[in-house]
């Protein structure tokens, strides 16, 4: 991440009779100003020969496992701790992992300029994604001591706003995969187990003191209604920023642009939002039917006829309150393990908020972007004067 060393992960295939089983796990470390942070995901998924969904697993260090159990492709039961519930999804046109394998190898060994496929997320919950892939050329990397040919890949998924890019060998298998995550550039090399094992002993990249940007001192920032800021890109183009809630982005260069915040701005909820049923659904770690959810939930005691509006807010001084150990040893921890340990920063506060909105019906979401510090000084590790780290928060409409 961001050139540092940070993890490892792992595909194996089993096969045991007429079933399949794709087994996946990825491991991280790092640090954030000192505190060391590790994270686990672990997913299994189970299909016929024939390619018929069977069983699929996801687990998460910290957080309860959640079992899938297909009834056919539209429809699942779920099991999470001591929930139990049955979900459906609208369209079966799905590939199950092996089947994405063989057809990406197979439209990839046809040359195709573009390759199209939806598949089941099951770490984002039973939500199937749409992948894009556009073929960009070929490029020569050296491979075990050899040059090689690998196969350039433009890669886009509907569930997140992210370009990555793919190098797949004439086989379909693939050895390179780069996605900017706003922290830097994640990248996974394909290697050897020795390797991979020496890459996650190295880990020692320090996420936020790697990721802060210096800036000048922003006088009177609290008092503050409006404010305009010039951006330069490092990269060849601009990318294209938000241009919601109280931020306007505007392009006035081929690299560079205006953002213009104004606190008394808003864009309004999109339409959309009203309908997406994904704002009212539990995943991984906005766990919303989770026990350690539930529970909170029921502490808080909201008043029947109070607003929206109003139960939000009183969920948001709850998890102010229940989360006492305000830390940076957690990273991305789920709702129910917050809501356990009692222990976190914005991601923890952010998920948990979100997870009690949702369990008490109201549509949330979270979102992350850059906040001004006036002192870096002030969360130590070396850091000096003001600039602009990385939050997660909550959206509720």
């Amino acid at each position: 991440l961001g050139g540092h060393p940070c993890g490892r992960s792992l595909e194996r295939v089993e096969k045991d009779g007429e079933r399949l089983r794709t087994i996946s796990r990825i491991e991280m470390r790092f640090s954030r100003l000192g505190q060391e942070t590790a994270i686990e995901l672990s997913s299994e998924f189970i299909e016929s020969a024939r390619g018929e969904p069977i069983e699929a697993t996801v687990a998460q260090k910290g957080a309860e496992r959640v079992r899938y159990v297909f009834e056919s492709p539209k429809k699942a039961r779920v099991e999470r701790g001591a929930v139990r519930e049955t979900r459906e999804i609208a369209d079966d046109s799905w590939l199950t992992p092996r089947e994405v394998a063989a057809f990406v190898a197979a439209r990839g060994g046809a040359k195709a300029e573009e390759i199209h496929f939806r598949t089941l997320d099951v770490q984002s919950g039973f939500v199937v994604a749409e992948i894009s892939m556009k073929r960009l050329g070929e490029v020569e990397r050296a491979i075990d001591g050899h040059s090689a040919k690998l196969v350039r890949y433009e890669v886009r998924n509907s569930m997140q706003p992210i370009v990555a890019t793919e190098l797949y060998d004439a086989t379909g298998l693939l050895l390179e995969s780069t996605t900017p995550i706003g922290l830097g550039n994640l990248v996974s090399l394909l290697t050897t187990k020795a390797a991979a094992d020496e890459n996650y002993a190295n880990a020692s990249f320090d996420l936020l003191a790697g990721t802060f940007v210096a800036s000048r001192p922003i006088a009177r920032y609290l008092a503050r209604g409006t404010i305009e800021f010039d951006l330069d890109s490092s990269a060849a183009t601009m990318p294209e920023l938000p241009s919601e809630g109280a931020q306007a982005f505007t392009k006035t260069g081929e690299r560079s642009a205006r953002v213009s915040v104004d606190v008394h701005r808003s864009s309004g909820a999109q339409p959309s939002d009203a309908s997406d049923p994904r704002w009212n659904k539990p995943n991984e770690l906005i766990d919303s039917d989770s026990t350690a959810v539930i529970e909170l939930l029921a502490s808080a005691k909201l008043p029947a006829n109070a607003s929206d509006f109003a139960k939000a807010n009183d969920l948001r001084a709850l998890v102010s309150r229940h989360i006492r150990s305000k830390n940076l040893a957690t990273a991305f921890g789920s709702a129910s393990e917050a809501a356990r340990t009692r222990s976190g920063d914005c991601t923890e506060h952010a998920v948990l908020l979100a997870a009690l909105c949702r369990a008490a019906g109201i549509p949330s979401r979270v979102a992350s972007g850059l906040v001004y510090v006036p002192d870096l000084g002030g969360v130590g590790h070396g850091l000096k004067g003001p600039g602009w780290g990385w939050h997660l928060w909550t959206q509720v409409l």
